[in-house]
């Protein structure tokens, strides 16, 4: 009999232990709700932002045919970055027509100055070929990221937004504090 209840207690710690596990595992897998993980990589390196719901980063870059600047906002939001607004700039007169999001495509192809507002286009990965002319660079919570010197001429840059998870942030945190480790 008291081997039996000796089994029965192991088995209970071993039951209580295994209970403990998968909720340490499942709470850093929930997702965090009002934030979004934005990880930023290149060659050289990662960034990594966590945005509350509503916040905001904005993408320039030169549009190579027509020469003008390009303002892309985008939002946080459910785990996605969304497109909220296009704007190609005429530095020459100074007009932007405004238009609406159903000619976004036609315009972003033939060019001249626009602004569209309300895209609501949600993105989960972007990746960017680096060119000789366009320049891009991501500004997001004070910081800005000029992909051409990041990755250069030729290179690659994608943008992933998920939403927050505590296992990603532990492994973005550990990505940035690698970074700062001297490199023997």
């Amino acid at each position: 009999m008291t081997r039996l209840c000796g089994a029965l207690q192991g088995l209970t710690r071993l039951c209580k232990a295994s209970f403990l596990i998968l909720l340490i595992a499942a709470s850093l897998a929930t997702p965090l709700p009002g934030f979004t993980l934005v990880e930023i990589h290149s060659s050289a390196r990662s960034w990594f932002f966590l945005l509350r719901d509503g916040e905001e980063a904005l993408l320039t870059w030169r549009n190579s045919l027509f020469g003008q600047m390009v303002e892309e906002r985008f939002v946080a939001k459910g785990g996605c970055l969304w497109l909220e607004g296009v704007k190609f700039e005429d530095q020459t007169y100074g007009y932007t027509m405004k238009a609406s999001v159903s000619d976004l495509a036609d315009l972003y192809h033939t060019g001249g100055a626009f602004e569209v507002k309300g895209v609501h286009k949600p993105f989960s990965q972007v990746t960017f070929r680096i060119g000789a002319i366009g320049e891009p660079k991501f500004r997001v919570k004070g910081r800005e990221i000029a992909f051409k010197e990041e990755a250069g001429f030729g290179g690659k840059v994608v943008i992933k937004a998920d939403k927050a998870r505590l296992i990603a942030l532990l492994r973005a945190s550990a990505v940035e504090f690698a970074h700062h480790l001297p490199f023997w």
